[in-house]
């Protein structure tokens, strides 16, 4: 990802041929847990955005979404979470622990 937004500034603003260049580009990924995005003062979620944009549900991306969160789950349990902590798909197994 780092690389990847790199090369998007330096194709908007610079060579990204030059290995000189990218230097001073700093790139800072902060996730935003599932339930902190609002669109017209209303809370959305990942499975929203993707009815609102056409992608479908049983799809290799949401899939991909899927375990992703799945994974996140089991290392929340892992590491002791408080089960109310939030940040997780809905259904996901936190919450039955």
């Amino acid at each position: 990802m780092h690389l990847a937004v790199t090369a998007a500034v330096l194709s908007a603003v610079g060579d990204p041929e030059d290995p000189t260049q990218g230097g001073s580009i700093q790139v800072v990924l902060e996730e935003v847990p599932e339930g902190n995005w609002g669109a017209g003062g209303r809370t959305i979620s990942l499975a929203s955005i993707a009815d609102k944009v056409g992608l479908p549900k049983n799809g290799e991306r949401f899939k991909w979404v899927q375990r992703y969160f799945a994974a996140k789950s089991r290392q929340r349990i892992a590491a002791g979470y408080p089960e109310d902590a939030g940040g997780l798909l809905a259904g996901e197994p936190e919450a039955g622990r």
